[in-house]
């Protein structure tokens, strides 16, 4: 068998990063939503204070053209309610209803459950590891992505 060469982990490493994705959007499906339904309820849930739409476009990286259709969902559906801002009347505070923390969590819960089990399947010393390698390839990473966002933009 020949060797693996660098072209072979990377694409081993998007499989795998697509794999986790494609784990969260079945799981989406499997509860009647889209992966960026999901994910917008995951944003609010986090956000036990309340968050904006723009809070939840920059952790998301998406437009609010997408936020704010599902945002309106889950209003009409009496799951989050909108509250105007003091400082910005034009910013709307975003926060689950009672009935929408129940929700939200027979939904979001069970994918942090997931991420905790995982993380605890793992030997103390496997998961620390894990954890380092993973920080040392996010710090490269965000590296080398940003020099070529500083050629791209020069």
């Amino acid at each position: 068998m020949p060797d693996r060469t660098i072209d072979d982990d990377c694409k081993q490493l998007w499989d795998l990063f697509n794999g986790i994705d494609r784990m969260y959007n079945d799981y989406a499906k499997s509860v009647k939503l889209s992966y960026t339904e999901l994910a917008v309820l995951d944003v609010i849930y986090s956000h036990a204070e309340g968050c904006t739409q723009k809070q939840i476009c920059d952790e998301l990286f998406i437009s609010k053209q997408n936020v704010n259709p599902i945002v309106g969902n889950l209003s009409d559906r009496g799951y989050v309610v909108l509250k105007g801002m003091p400082d910005d009347r034009r910013m709307k505070l975003i926060e689950l209803t009672d009935e929408g923390t129940a929700y939200a969590e027979s939904i979001v819960k069970p994918t942090w459950d997931a991420f905790r089990e995982t993380l605890l399947g793992m030997k103390e010393s496997d998961r620390g590891e894990f954890m380092r390698l993973v920080s040392v390839y996010a710090d490269l990473f965000t590296k080398n992505m940003g020099r070529i966002i500083s050629h791209n933009t020069h």
